[in-house]
């Protein structure tokens, strides 16, 4: 197994680093648009949640989702849609299709 280290990024400067997350660059594709952004390293996660702005860069369409995700914890009230996505990881030299199972949830 290929173990890696990540960089703490605070997220809140009035917390410092009690605000600290592990972040790690990942590519998302999307039709023929790929973005490239820093997505938090939540290893025990069902499902990863990207805003909606990087939804929109990667050209979804909101009203065009028909599959409605219900969140929980800080993001209960955000109103969020399935999305099937293909990602590349290139910490791991790695990419995964949508088929892999893996499911993006975009959140606004």
């Amino acid at each position: 197994m290929t173990s890696q280290q990540f960089a703490y990024i605070e997220s809140d400067s009035s917390l410092g680093a009690a605000s600290a997350l592990p972040y790690m660059p990942i590519s998302l594709i999307y039709g023929e648009k790929e973005v490239s952004v820093s997505a938090l390293v939540d290893s025990g996660a069902a499902l990863s949640v990207l805003p909606y702005s990087t939804g929109v860069q990667l050209g979804a369409v909101w009203d065009e989702q028909t599959i409605p995700v219900n969140l929980s914890g800080n993001l209960a009230a955000s109103e969020a849609a399935h999305y099937s996505l293909p990602a590349a990881f290139p910490a791991f030299h790695r990419s995964v299709s949508p088929s892999a199972g893996h499911v993006a949830t975009m959140s606004r």
